[in-house]
């Protein structure tokens, strides 16, 4: 009887991988986003003076992907949690007020990434990101209100933008400094 050799997988059987390596990341961060989704929706937040206030948990997952992942797989998982939480938990006017939102934070996250990743910290993107993500939902209650007068609610929603942007970029912060420095030399790279 022969002993047969291990040959480790050559580079390119590796790389049959790396896509479901890639499609399970995406599962389980947008489960989190869902979850966190979920019981920010459950939080009793009607102490506070201001409706419609979000903490930004789910926006965190969002942003964690853009930093560890890549922005392909920040907007699938954002998109996808916009229209799942919808579906599970919201009405079509959430979900328009929802995706308007997204869409805005990660048009910034995406160019705040792009040009600015080495002179903005995570907190500032964070911050500026829920600043754009309220911009969005009051541009898509403008349109399906008719009425520009949402706009007066503006200033409240950038002071609770950036409270929460601020907190949960401080958890950004958190977050990445517990990842292996492996771990965000690969995101810089861009490789999975």
């Amino acid at each position: 009887m022969t002993m047969m050799k291990y040959h480790p997988p050559t580079s390119s059987s590796a790389d049959t991988r790396h896509p479901a390596r890639r499609l399970a990341m995406r599962g389980l961060l947008l489960c989190l986003a869902l979850v966190f989704s979920y019981l920010e929706a459950q939080l009793p937040l009607s102490f506070l003076p201001v409706p419609g206030i979000r903490l930004g948990f789910a926006n965190l997952v969002v942003t964690f992907c853009a930093y560890v992942c890549d922005l392909k797989t920040a907007l699938s998982v954002s998109v996808a949690r916009v229209l799942i939480t919808a579906l599970l938990f919201g009405n079509w006017s959430a979900f328009w007020f929802s995706l308007c939102g997204a869409l805005f934070a990660f048009a910034l996250l995406a160019l705040l990434l792009t040009f600015a990743r080495n002179t903005v910290s995570p907190l500032g993107v964070s911050a500026a990101c829920a600043a754009a993500h309220n911009t969005g939902q009051l541009l898509a209650a403008a349109v399906l209100m008719k009425s520009a007068a949402v706009f007066s609610y503006y200033p409240v929603l950038l002071i609770a933008g950036t409270v929460t942007g601020t907190l949960t970029g401080i958890l950004m912060i958190l977050l990445l400094r517990a990842l292996p420095p492996s771990v965000l030399v690969k995101a810089k790279k861009g490789t999975p």
